[in-house]
C-alpha cells in the first residue's frame, strides 16, 4: 500500500474537481508551489494512483440510455476470462468493464440508443461466449448523481458538496466532425494543453477553446476529473443495490445518504433495484455501518439489500461514439 500524505490528497481531490485547471491554481487551492505540485502530481502517477485524467459526458445528450450487466460465469479457464474481458474492453458502446466479488465475477457497462441496438450487442456476446455464462442480470439507469471525493479532505463536518447531476433526459444533440474528435481525445486525456490539442485536430488554441466551452453549455461535457485507483492507499469501491419497502421515502433516503463523505453515486434504477448507493471504504464494516444507521435513521424502509465490490476496474470510456 502507498503512503500519501495531506498535500497528496488535496492534489488527488482539487484535479477531481477540474483536471484542466492551471498547476498555479492547483498550487492555491492545495497551498504549494506551482512546481512542487507538478513534482507531485508526477509521483503520484508513478505510483499508479493516478491512472489518467478523464472528461465526463454524458451520453443521454446524444441520446443514449445506460444499461448495466452483470455476469456470472461458469466452465471458464483464466484465458477465456481474459479474452471476453478484452472483447467488453474494446467494444464500441461499453464504457466501464469491472471485474468484482461477492455476488458476480463482471460487470459491463453499455450506452445504447436503443432495445434493438441493446438486443444486438447482447446476441453478438452470447454468441461467441454464451456458454460460458451461468447467469445474467441487468439494470437501466433512471438518473444519478456523482459526488466530490470530499472524504480525502478528512472533514468531521460537511456543509456543502460539490456534485454533478446525471437527469436521464434523452437530448438529440448532433456534433460536427471536429467535435468528436475532440472529445475522442480528451476522453482520457483531460489534461492535454490546449495548444497540443489544436495540432491534433489541426485547428486553431482559440476554437479548441470555443468547442469546449461549446460543449459544456449545451452539457456533453460535464467536467473534467481523474481516474483514481483508490486501492492503492486504502480505500475500495463498494456498490449496493437497494429494494425499498417503502418506496415513498426515497427522496428521504437520498437526503440523508448524500451526506456520508464516502458516498460517490446515487442511481435510481429500473431492474435490480430501486436506487443504487456506491462508495469508497476501507472495509465492508463501514458499509454495514452505513447501512445500519440508514436503517435506524429511516426506519421500515429497506426491504433488502446487496453489495459487491470491484477487484480490478479497466481504462474506462465516457464516450462510445
Amino acid at each position: 500500500m502507498e503512503e500519501i500524505d495531506v498535500k497528496d490528497k488535496k492534489i488527488l481531490y482539487y484535479l477531481s474537481l477540474d483536471s484542466r485547471q492551471s498547476l498555479t491554481k492547483l498550487g492555491k487551492n492545495v497551498g504549494l508551489s506551482r512546481e512542487f505540485v507538478s513534482y507531485r502530481i508526477k509521483r503520484l502517477q508513478e505510483k499508479g494512483i493516478i491512472k489518467n485524467f478523464i472528461t465526463i459526458t454524458d451520453s443521454s445528450a446524444f441520446g443514449a440510455i445506460f444499461i448495466r450487466y452483470y455476469y456470472n460465469f461458469q466452465n471458464t479457464t483464466p484465458e477465456i476470462k481474459k479474452e471476453i474481458i478484452n472483447y467488453f474492453i474494446n467494444h464500441k458502446k461499453t464504457t466501464i468493464t469491472k471485474l468484482i466479488d461477492t455476488r458476480y465475477d463482471l460487470e459491463v457497462q453499455y450506452y445504447v440508443t436503443s432495445v434493438l441496438e441493446l438486443q444486438s450487442n447482447v446476441r453478438q456476446f452470447k454468441m461467441k461466449y454464451g456458454d460460458y455464462i451461468l447467469n445474467e442480470f441487468f439494470s437501466t439507469q433512471l438518473n444519478a448523481t456523482l459526488f466530490d471525493y470530499i472524504f480525502l479532505l478528512e472533514k468531521k463536518e460537511i456543509k456543502n458538496r460539490k456534485s454533478m447531476d446525471f437527469k436521464g433526459e434523452l437530448g438529440i444533440v448532433k456534433l460536427d466532425s471536429l467535435e468528436i474528435k475532440l472529445l475522442k481525445i480528451i476522453n482520457n486525456n483531460a489534461r492535454i494543453q490546449t495548444t497540443e490539442l489544436a495540432k491534433h485536430l489541426h485547428t486553431t488554441p482559440f476554437i479548441v477553446i470555443s468547442k469546449i466551452k461549446k460543449l459544456r453549455e449545451i452539457g456533453v461535457i460535464k467536467g473534467f476529473t481523474l481516474d483514481i485507483n483508490f486501492s492503492k492507499f486504502g480505500y475500495y469501491f463498494f456498490h449496493v443495490d437497494i429494494a425499498l419497502k417503502r418506496y415513498k421515502k426515497i427522496d428521504q433516503v437520498i437526503e440523508y445518504i448524500k451526506k456520508n463523505p464516502n458516498l460517490w453515486c446515487i442511481e435510481n434504477n429500473i431492474g435490480i433495484s430501486d436506487i443504487s448507493l456506491q462508495f469508497y471504504l476501507k472495509n465492508v464494516n463501514q458499509l454495514h455501518e452505513i447501512l445500519e444507521n440508514l436503517s435506524i435513521k429511516i426506519p421500515d424502509t429497506i426491504k433488502s439489500y446487496k453489495y459487491h465490490r470491484i477487484i480490478k476496474e479497466y481504462p474506462r470510456k465516457f464516450i462510445t461514439l
